[in-house]
Parts: C-alpha cells; structure tokens; sequence
C-alpha cells in the first residue's frame, strides 16, 4: 500500500501536472487573445511545474513508473497475454515480452 501511495504521488507530480500544464498553455496561447503579462505568469508556471517533476523524479529515484521489460524468442505464432507466476507474458509471433514489476 505505501509503495502504491509512493507510485501515485510520483505519477501525478512527473507526468500529469507537466502534460496538463504544458496542454493548458498551449491551448491558452493559440486559442485566447491573453495579455502579456498573463502570458508570462503561466508560461512561469509551467517551467515551474517541469522543475517540480525533476524535483519529484530525483526524490523518488526507488519508485519506478514503468515495470522492467525483457524480450525473448520463441518458436511459434500466436497472440497470448498471460500471468505467470509474478510478471505477465505478452506472446506475438516469434517474440514473447516480459513485464515484471520494480520493487
């Protein structure tokens, strides 16, 4: 539960909050007639939230976003997902991808 709470918090601060903000900007500059100094004040805002992501992410280096992946070879064609044992199998024809969590 506290590694699941640890994972949360990294993903909101480091992925969301910049996606949004940089969405947000954008959307604002291209769509909306906005004043100079408001320009300013949200692109501060966004440069803001990139540096809390870097923040965050150097924090929380033991928390990982995406799980470790490994590619095999196998003979065989077919399409199969599959939980085996603690990691999941993606089978495609000739290849067989590994995710397994970080811990």
């Amino acid at each position: 539960m506290k590694y699941l709470f640890k994972y949360l918090i990294k993903l909101l601060f480091v992925v969301v909050v910049p996606v949004l903000m940089t969405i947000v900007v954008v959307n604002l500059l291209v769509y909306q007639p906005v004043e100079p100094i408001l320009t300013t004040g949200f692109l501060i805002m966004t440069v803001l939230s990139f540096v809390n992501a870097i923040f965050w992410s150097v924090n929380m280096s033991r928390v990982f976003l995406i799980p470790r992946i490994k590619i095999n070879s196998r003979p065989g064609i077919g399409l199969d997902v599959e939980k085996v044992a603690h990691h999941w199998e993606v089978k495609l024809p000739f290849i067989v991808l590994i995710f397994q969590r970080r811990l």
